[in-house]
């Protein structure tokens, strides 16, 4: 009898560690300045870089920012560099603004922390006011 509710168990354990991850399950990632939500995250130690991939979510004090892809330099000490991609990268800046853009679309966006550097190509933005800016490439300084 007992080598029979041991196996069981062991059938149990089996069929428990072979169900699929459920689409609700997402990477979690808390830092000091937000947190990071993914469906799928990769670490490359050597080069101290982050790869978030799928539905990508960053929340922070300043901004809600979503995405394909966001590739995190430096981490695990002092994030220096955020860079998001995807068919659309979507940003709201939240209150107090910092600068004058309430929210806007990229291809791509760049977060240069220590040159507080906010690069975008392929945008579209609207200001406090509403109006639309639009172009290849824009640089805003965060200073």
């Amino acid at each position: 009898m007992e080598f029979l509710n041991t196996l069981k168990k062991g059938l149990l354990l089996s069929v428990f560690l072979a169900a699929p991850a459920t689409a609700s399950e997402k990477v979690s990632v808390t830092t000091g300045s937000g947190s990071i939500y993914s469906n799928s995250s990769t670490v490359d130690l050597k080069n101290r870089q982050r790869t978030f991939t799928g539905d990508v979510e960053v929340i922070t004090q300043d901004f809600v920012l979503n995405s394909d892809q966001l590739d995190e330099f430096n981490f695990g000490t002092d994030i220096s560099e955020l860079v998001a991609t995807g068919k659309l990268v979507n940003f709201i800046q939240l209150k107090p603004y910092k600068i004058q853009i309430s929210h806007g679309t990229a291809e791509k966006m760049i977060y240069k922390k220590k040159e507080k550097l906010l690069l975008m190509w392929n945008f579209e933005v609207y200001d406090l006011d509403g109006n639309i800016s639009r172009g290849k490439k824009a640089t805003y300084f965060l200073k």
